[in-house]
C-alpha cells in the first residue's frame, strides 16, 4: 500500500497500526497538506454485507460527533466503493492500555484514573446526547495524546437510538470482559451499557485487574451474569470510599440500579476529583 493514492487525494506513507477489522496507514493529505490516518478494511472482509455495513456505520456516527474527545473523522470512501476507508485525524500518542502498562503494578493512582474516567464520560456525554451507544469501551478503544488529551475511538459496533437499522444482530459484538449483562443477551442495550463498560474500566485501572476473568469466553460471560466479583476498595484498601461506590453503582447488574445518565455518574466523579483537589479533570 506504500505509495498509494487513494480517493485521488491520501498518499499512502506506511502502515501503523491493524485491527480486527482494518488496517490503519499514516498517509498524506495531497490538497491540504497535512498527515492523517486511514483506516482501510480488510480485503477478505470487503463482500461480507454485514461488515460492509459497520464499517460505514462507524463513519456516520463519528462524523455526527464533533468534541475534542472523540477522534476526529475527516473523510469516507462511501458505501460504493471496493475499498472502504475512513480518514481520521493522527493521534499522537498511546492507547490506555498501552498507558497503565507503563506502571508499577498496571494500576494508576485512583486521581490520575478518575481524570481520565471523567474525559471519557464527557465523551460518551456527546455521544448519548446524539443517540449512539459505543457498545464496545475498554482500555484499547480509549487514546491519550502526547498532550494528555484523552481521546474516545473505535465505534464500530455502535448502536444509534434513532435507527434501528444501524446495529447488526444475530452477532456476539464487543470485548466480553466490559460487557454489560444485557449486551450479552443482546436485548436492551442502551446508554446504560457503556455506563456499565465504563465502570468496568474504571475497575480495571484503579485495581490492576478486571472484576470478572475465567480461562475461556464462556468463563468470563457465566461471571458477569451471575454479577458476583471483588469490590475495589478490598483489592486496594487506599481506594477512597466515593470511588468504590462510583464502581458499585455503575456495575449494578439491573441496569436500572445504575446512573440514569453519564451526565450523573460525571457528576458523582466530580465531587471525588474535588476531594482530590481537582476543579477539571483534564487539567
Amino acid at each position: 500500500m506504500r505509495g498509494k493514492i487513494l480517493g485521488n487525494r491520501y498518499r499512502i506513507i506506511n502502515r501503523i497500526g491493524e485491527g480486527g477489522m482494518a488496517y490503519v496507514y499514516l498517509a498524506k493529505d495531497e490538497k491540504l497538506g497535512r498527515k492523517v490516518a486511514i483506516k482501510v478494511l480488510h480485503e477478505h472482509m470487503e463482500t461480507n454485507a454485514d461488515i460492509r455495513k459497520r464499517f460505514q456505520m462507524e463513519a456516520q456516527a463519528v462524523s455526527a460527533l464533533d468534541h475534542p474527545n472523540i477522534v476526529k473523522i475527516y473523510d469516507f470512501s462511501g458505501d460504493r466503493s471496493d475499498r472502504l476507508w475512513i480518514v481520521t485525524e493522527v493521534i499522537n500518542g498511546e492507547n490506555l492500555a498501552q498507558f497503565v502498562s507503563r506502571f508499577h503494578g498496571g494500576w494508576l493512582h485512583p486521581a490520575l484514573a478518575t481524570c481520565i474516567v471523567r474525559e471519557i464520560c464527557k465523551a460518551l456525554d456527546k455521544a448519548h446526547n446524539t443517540g449512539i451507544v459505543h457498545r464496545d469501551i475498554k482500555p484499547e478503544n480509549i487514546m491519550i495524546t502526547k498532550q494528555g488529551i484523552v481521546k474516545l475511538m473505535d465505534f464500530g459496533i455502535a448502536k444509534d437510538l434513532g435507527r434501528s437499522s444501524m446495529t447488526v444482530t444475530g452477532t456476539f459484538m464487543g470485548s466480553p470482559s466490559y460487557m454489560s449483562p444485557e449486551q450479552i443477551r443482546g436485548k436492551g442495550v442502551d446508554h446504560r451499557s457503556d455506563i456499565y463498560s465504563l465502570a468496568v474500566l474504571y475497575y480495571e485501572i484503579v485495581t490492576g485487574r478486571l472484576p470478572f476473568s475465567g480461562q475461556t469466553t464462556h468463563d468470563v460471560v457465566m461471571k458477569i451474569m451471575e454479577g458476583h466479583y471483588t469490590y475495589p476498595r478490598f483489592l486496594v484498601p487506599t481506594i477512597p470510599d466515593r470511588l468504590d461506590k462510583i464502581i458499585v453503582k455503575g456495575m449494578t447488574k439491573d441496569k436500572d440500579g445504575r446512573f440514569h445518565s453519564i451526565v450523573d455518574m460525571g457528576r458523582a466523579i466530580d465531587q471525588l476529583l474535588f476531594s482530590f483537589g481537582f476543579v477539571e479533570a483534564h487539567v
